[in-house]
């Protein structure tokens, strides 16, 4: 269960999740990259603009619904920061997801050798950046933290 937005029964001020927005989309992050039901353990009328922007996020959507085959691509230290590296396949055999996790208590910049070799169209999906690469994603990382892009055949 996706315990965001207000969970309490009181929604005084102390009522929300104690989640940071990182962490929040971390947590949306790895849930669709590992096709996971998404039950949503708030209370939905009390959600704020962000916490809506989650749940609606039609990137974040499209690689719950239509991708196959989730695999890690590394778990490892890198200077005290634990840095976790997720991929996956859209059904369209054209389009990928790929998810930098920054497990560590300091933002870190976070590289991936992918498992394709042409050049892509990388779209951040919580922020919208855009780029293009060919065979490596690099990205930095706030603590607790998630990079996830979208990333398409050009």
């Amino acid at each position: 269960m996706l315990p965001i937005g207000a969970i309490l029964q009181d929604y005084g001020p102390d009522g929300w999740t104690k989640f940071t927005q990182d962490e929040q989309m971390t947590m949306m992050s790895l849930w669709c990259m590992m096709r996971s039901p998404l039950m949503i353990g708030g209370e939905m009328t009390k959600f704020d603009e962000f916490t809506m922007s989650l749940l609606t996020n039609s990137d974040i959507i499209s690689c719950l619904n239509s991708t196959h085959s989730a695999h890690p691509l590394f778990r490892k230290t890198v200077d005290g920061n634990e840095q976790i590296a997720w991929f996956t396949t859209h059904e369209d055999g054209k389009t990928f997801y790929a998810a930098l996790f920054n497990c560590g208590e300091s933002e870190c910049e976070i590289t991936a050798e992918l498992p394709v070799t042409c050049s892509l169209s990388a779209h951040e999906v919580w922020t919208g950046a855009d780029s293009k690469i060919s065979g490596t994603l690099t990205a930095s990382v706030k603590p607790h933290g998630v990079a996830m892009f979208r990333l398409t055949r050009i």
